[in-house]
């Protein structure tokens, strides 16, 4: 099977803390926290090597409590999990989540403290650690790779675009599971498979009706769509090919046809573990769509992102629900 390679270009301690009540404006005592190497891509190289699929996390990874719990997870997942850091001149940022009744309050840190720095000096620090990410040291011919997640403040611009345009020419698989302006950047790029959830799809398109905003990403240059719909499942669309701009969009579902209560932050980055290893075993797009579903769901009765409820996805699996539509725009 190809190698998974997943990378974050702007990763987070994650702190989770959980509450019986969340109430804005008081003061809350928490007993239940855990400090946690996080961000989209790490969560995803997680979930894949709990449920037995090598994976390696590659990403700007600095702070110190953050690289020990990389390491502790390597000797954890018995050859499964490992990772390679790439040097940056910045800690870590933070991202906290609340979690209470069964959702969560998430605070993102937009990128590590620059402390003084002007917006300028910022993108001069940036562009040497992104040159040496550029030379993809990193990157197997032909692996799957995925990259997860926002890019720091301050990055320089085009990253994005030559991070796919250099995986393409090692003849790798790429999908992009970002937001914003990055995720119209992927699309031009020709990403193989964007992520985008209903709500990011929309915001960075600027198209309320679904089939329109999909359309629009795919006649940007994307060649696939995994679009998350939360308790409604995933769809998963193709571009059409030559007849782009008058075929129908072929789209496949899948729903967990369950309703599971906990912290949904890390279902998203669980669903694309799950694409994943199937894209690694060749899978088809029904079967593919049911693992991702499957993993999704069994990630939300967990705390903390980047695990998996591994008793929950043969469960998940019988009650799961398939439909086809077509999409026209």
């Amino acid at each position: 099977m190809p190698q998974i390679i997943t990378f974050t270009p702007n990763p987070a301690l994650d702190i989770t803390y959980t509450v019986d009540a969340l109430q804005v404006g008081a003061t809350h005592r928490v007993e239940d926290f855990v400090y946690r190497a996080g961000g989209k891509g790490l969560n995803t190289a997680s979930v894949l090597a709990q449920m037995g699929y090598p994976a390696r996390a590659v990403g700007f990874f600095s702070s110190p409590e953050y690289l020990a719990d990389l390491q502790k997870r390597t000797l954890e997942r018995h050859g499964n999990f490992s990772f390679q850091a790439l040097p940056m001149p910045f800690l870590n940022r933070q991202s906290v989540a609340i979690v209470a009744a069964g959702d969560a309050t998430v605070f993102n840190e937009a990128g590590p403290n620059y402390g003084t720095l002007t917006p300028a000096e910022v993108t001069q620090s940036w562009e040497q650690p992104w040159r040496e990410a550029l030379q993809l040291n990193w990157a197997s011919p032909q692996a799957i790779v995925s990259i997860n997640g926002s890019f720091a403040q301050g990055s320089p611009a085009g990253m994005l675009d030559r991070l796919i345009a250099g995986l393409h020419d090692l003849g790798c698989w790429v999908l992009v599971d970002t937001s914003g302006e990055y995720l119209l950047e992927a699309a031009r790029a020709g990403a193989d498979c964007l992520k985008p959830n209903v709500a990011e799809l929309r915001g960075a398109t600027g198209i309320t009706e679904l089939p329109a905003a999909a359309r629009a990403l795919l006649d940007l240059g994307a060649r696939a769509l995994l679009i998350s719909a939360g308790k409604d499942g995933l769809a998963y669309v193709e571009h059409p090919g030559a007849s782009a701009r008058t075929a129908l969009l072929q789209v496949e579902w899948a729903a967990p046809g369950m309703t599971l209560a906990g912290n949904p932050t890390g279902a998203g980055d669980a669903a694309v573990a799950g694409f994943l290893s199937a894209r690694s075993e060749n899978l088809p797009t029904h079967e593919a769509l049911g693992r991702a579903v499957s993993w999704s769901a069994a990630a939300v009765p967990v705390a903390v992102a980047g695990a998996v409820q591994t008793e929950m996805v043969a469960t998940i699996a019988t009650k799961m629900t398939f439909r086809t539509e077509e999409w026209s725009a």
